[in-house]
C-alpha cells in the first residue's frame, strides 16, 4: 500500500545512534487503520510505535551510486562497490532489502524518460526509502554519508554519518545500515545482524577490482562487448585475489549467462553461494537459469530458500509461481492420464468422470471437460456434482439460462456445493427473473449467514420488485455482517429515499460517509438530497468532495455542470 499524500507526512528523524540529524517537522499519530499508509513517515520520524509493530515489515529501498566528494580518479571504483555491498548485505536480514542495479536500469528501459531522475525511478520501483549516499577518503580514513529521501515528495528526511577505514569500507556501510534500520523502528535478529556484518573480503585489493568491474557496467556503453571484457576480466582478477569473494563468483556469473554461456553461469552462481550462502541474488538468478534448462526440482529448492530470505519481493514469488504452476499442470496430466485408464476399465462410476473434468480444468482444457460432465450427466441425469460443475463452466461461458438449468439441477439434487444458490441467482438475474433470483439469494442466505454478497444480492432482487421493506431488511443484515462496507448503507438510503423517507435516507448516507469518508458515492447521494430539498450549496459542495476523491467518477461532467451552477454568485450579482 503507498503512503499518504507528502503534506499529511512528517519529516523529521528522531536522533539515533552515532548520527547527524537534521529536523525538519513534526507529525501526528494517524489512526491504525492508515498505519502502512504513514508507516514511512512515522517510522523514521519519531518514536510513536514500539518496534514489535514493525517487525514483519519489509522495506524496499534504492541505493543509487554513491557520490565521490573529493573527486579523485582512484576511489571512483567505491561510488558502485558500496551501493551493492549494500544490497548484498541486507540479504542477511528479511525485513529490508535493496534494488538492484538490473531492477534501476530495468525501469529506466521501461520509461527512458526516467533516465538520470532517481526519484521518478524509485517512484517507478515502488521504493519506500531513497538512500542518497557520498563518500570521502582521506588517507587512510573513510566517511560515508546517507541522506534518506522520501520517494514520493522528494523531501530530505535525515542525514547519517559514519567513520571508517579505507581499508576496510565495509565496517562503515554496516554502521549506517544500522543507523537506518534503527530509524525504522527495526530491531534486526542477532543472527541476522551478524549476517549483515560479515565481511564480503578480507582482501581490499579483491575489492577495488570488483569496483572497477561495476564501474565498468555502470557505464553507459556497459553493455557493448569490449566493456564486459573489462568487467569480465576485474570480475576474475578479484575471485583470483580472492577465491570466496562470492559478489564477483556473481557478477561473473550474469557476464556468463548474458553471452549465453549457461554452464559457466551455473558454476559461477554456484561458486557465489559456496562462498556466501546467504547470497540471495546469485540463488534467485541460479533457480531461473534451472527453469530454462528444464531443471524445476532444483529450481524449486533454490527458489524456496531465496523467497524465505525476502518473502515479499515480487521478483522472488513470480519465479516461484511459475513453477508451481507448471508443476501443477503436469500433476493434472497425469491424473487425466489416469483417470482415463481408470473410466476404461470401469465406465459406470460416475465419480471418474466429475474427477477426470476437474483434471481437465486444472489443465485449462475447458472444452472436455464440459463434455466429460456431459458424459457424466448422460449416465445419471440426477448426479449433482457433475450438474454444478458443468453449470459452473456456463455461468463462466456467459451462458446464463443453461448455467441456470444445471445449478438448479444441482440444488434439487443435493449438491455439497454451498455457494450453488448464489450463483443459481446471478444467472437468474441475469435473465430478469428477479422472483427466482430472490428465492435463490434467499436460500443462499441459509446455507451461508455469512457471504455478505448474498445479502446484497437478495436486497437488489427484492428492490427491482418493489419490496422495499424486504430490501431494507437485506441490506441492515449486510451492514451488520460488514460494518465498515458503506455500500449496503447507500442501498438502504436509497430505499429510504423510494420509499419517501429523505430524513431516514440523510441519515443512511450521512453514516455511509462517516464510515468511509473516501466514498465518494455517498457524497453524492447526499448532494442529490440537498438538491431535492433546494439547497443548491450544500449540493454543490458535497458535489465537489466527491469529485475530489474520484475525479474520473462516470458522473464527473455531469457533477462539474452542476458544481458551476450552484456555486454562489460574485457579490452584487443575482442568480
Amino acid at each position: 500500500m503507498r503512503r499518504a499524500k507528502s503534506e499529511e507526512r512528517s519529516a523529521s528523524l528522531g536522533p539515533a545512534q552515532s548520527t547527524s540529524v537534521r529536523a525538519r517537522g513534526s507529525v501526528q499519530s494517524p489512526p491504525c487503520r492508515f498505519l502502512r499508509n504513514w508507516v514511512l513517515a512515522l517510522a523514521v520520524a519519531c518514536s510513536l510505535f514500539p518496534t514489535s509493530s514493525l517487525a514483519k515489515t519489509d522495506w524496499p529501498i534504492v541505493f543509487p551510486p554513491f557520490q565521490n566528494l573529493r573527486g579523485e580518479a582512484e576511489h571512483d571504483w567505491l561510488s558502485t562497490a558500496l551501493p551493492e555491498t549494500a544490497r548484498n548485505k541486507l540479504h542477511g536480514t528479511i525485513y529490508m532489502r535493496a534494488f538492484t542495479f538490473e531492477e534501476i536500469s530495468h525501469a529506466v528501459s521501461q520509461n527512458p524518460n526516467l533516465a538520470g531522475n532517481i526519484i521518478e525511478i524509485s517512484k517507478a520501483l515502488r521504493s519506500d526509502l531513497l538512500v542518497m549516499g557520498s563518500y570521502r577518503v582521506d588517507g587512510d580514513a573513510l566517511e560515508l554519508t546517507a541522506n534518506c529521501v522520501d520517494p514520493i515528495t522528494g523531501q530530505a528526511l535525515a542525514t547519517y554519518k559514519s567513520m571508517g577505514s579505507s581499508f576496510d569500507p565495509g565496517q562503515a556501510l554496516n554502521d549506517l545500515l544500522f543507523q537506518i534500520a534503527q530509524a525504522l523502528r527495526i530491531a534486526i535478529p542477532p543472527e541476522q545482524r551478524a549476517s549483515v556484518e560479515r565481511r564480503s573480503t578480507e582482501v581490499i585489493d579483491a575489492y577495488r577490482e570488483h569496483g572497477k568491474g561495476l564501474l565498468a557496467l555502470n557505464a553507459e556503453e556497459g553493455v557493448k562487448a569490449d566493456v564486459l571484457e573489462t568487467a569480465r576480466t576485474h570480475f576474475q582478477e578479484a575471485i583470483a585475489l580472492d577465491p570466496n569473494f562470492a559478489a564477483s563468483h556473481y557478477r561473473l556469473g550474469t557476464l556468463f549467462q548474458h553471452t549465453k554461456d549457461i554452464a559457466g553461469a551455473e558454476k559461477s552462481y554456484k561458486a557465489a553461494l559456496r562462498a556466501d550462502i546467504d547470497h540471495r541474488d546469485a540463488r534467485y538468478r541460479l533457480g531461473l537459469l534451472l527453469i530454462d534448462k528444464g531443471r524445476q526440482s532444483e529450481a524449486m529448492t533454490e527458489l524456496e530458500q531465496a523467497l524465505k530470505q525476502a518473502p515479499e519481493d515480487p521478483a522472488m514469488q513470480m519465479a516461484l509461481s511459475s513453477i508451481w504452476f507448471q508443476q501443477r499442470q503436469s500433476n493434472f496430466k497425469q491424473m487425466a492420464d489416469a483417470l482415463e485408464q481408470a473410466i476404461a476399465a470401469s465406465p459406470d462410476q460416475i465419480d471418474l468422470y466429475v474427477e477426470l473434468g476437474e483434471a481437465y480444468e486444472g489443465q485449462s482444457r475447458i472444452g472436455e471437460a464440459m463434455d466429460t460432465y456431459q458424459r457424466a450427466i448422460s449416465r445419471n441425469p440426477k448426479h449433482p456434482e457433475a450438474s454444478y460443475k458443468l453449470g459452473m463452466l456456463n455461468r463462466n461461458q456467459g451462458k446464463a439460462p443453461e448455467a441456470a438449468k444445471l445449478l438448479k439441477q444441482a440444488a434439487d439434487n443435493g449438491t455439497t456445493e454451498k455457494r450453488v444458490h448464489y450463483y443459481l441467482g446471478e444467472m437468474l438475474t441475469l435473465m430478469k427473473d428477479h422472483k427466482g433470483a430472490a428465492a435463490a439469494f434467499t436460500q443462499a442466505t441459509r446455507a451461508e449467514p455469512n457471504h455478505t454478497a448474498s445479502y446484497q444480492a437478495l436486497g437488489n432482487a427484492y428492490a427491482i420488485l418493489g419490496q422495499h421493506q424486504d430490501a431494507l431488511l437485506a441490506y441492515n443484515q449486510y451492514s451488520q455482517f460488514n460494518k465498515e462496507d458503506p455500500k449496503p448503507l447507500l442501498s438502504i438510503g436509497q430505499q429510504y429515499q423510494t420509499m419517501g423517507l429523505l430524513k431516514q435516507a440523510m441519515s443512511a448516507y450521512q453514516k455511509s460517509v462517516q464510515i468511509e469518508p473516501a466514498f465518494a458515492d455517498g457524497h453524492i447521494a447526499i448532494g442529490r438530497l440537498y438538491e431535492l430539498d433546494k439547497l443548491t450549496l450544500r449540493a454543490g459542495k458535497a458535489f465537489k468532495e466527491a469529485l475530489r476523491i474520484q475525479p474520473n467518477h462516470p458522473d464527473a461532467a455531469d457533477l462539474q455542470e452542476l458544481i458551476r451552477i450552484y456555486q454562489p454568485a460574485p457579490a452584487g450579482n443575482k442568480r
